[in-house]
């Protein structure tokens, strides 16, 4: 015949269907650290592919880490690959856990459940995970600074007013641990 088949066919029923393929038609997945819950989101990005989203504007030209079925390296399965501009760029840095119940072979759904990333387990999730609340506004007040952090809506803020006494390792280490459950609590939503 004169026309070929496309390498990856994917049905979506037509209650499903929208503009784009299966990975729009099922929506961002979560990849949830089983250690201590933080969150890397993908959102479908066309093909059957999902690309991690949670970045920072200045970072998302930069950083390009994909969920896709059959990447090189991996052929006839699923896994997340690191095409990222600098580093290890085509590294396969997840696959999906043996389960007994998941087709890792279906082209269009990765198999929801365990991941292992980087060495480390993940669950793999179509919904969002359940989050802690979010801190109220709080302010940390040490010899040599006042920080102030609080949240509104989707956004974050944290001012630091530096003050006149000196930097002591009891104070830095006071805000740094205090920094860390502030970010820990916005990765894990």
């Amino acid at each position: 015949p004169s026309w070929r088949m496309p390498a990856r066919l994917c049905w979506v029923p037509p209650r499903d269907r929208g503009p784009g393929d299966a990975s729009t038609a099922m929506g961002p997945l979560y990849l949830v650290d089983q250690r201590d819950g933080l969150v890397w989101v993908y959102s479908p990005a066309g093909d059957s592919t999902w690309r991690f989203s949670r970045l920072a504007p200045c970072q998302r030209s930069k950083s390009n880490f994909v969920l896709c079925f059959g990447p090189r390296g991996r052929p006839g399965g699923w896994a997340i690959q690191d095409r990222t501009s600098y580093g290890a760029r085509g590294e396969i840095i997840s696959t999906p856990v043996s389960q007994p119940d998941a087709d890792p072979t279906d082209p269009c759904h990765p198999p929801l459940g365990p991941w292992e990333l980087w060495g480390v387990r993940h669950m793999l999730l179509a919904v969002p995970p359940a989050s802690p609340p979010a801190p109220g506004p709080m302010t940390i007040e040490v010899p040599f600074a006042t920080l102030a952090f609080a949240e509104q809506g989707s956004a974050a803020r944290l001012e630091v007013t530096m003050g006149e006494g000196a930097v002591t390792d009891e104070g830095l280490e006071q805000v740094l641990a205090k920094l860390r459950s502030i970010l820990r609590n916005l990765a894990s939503r």
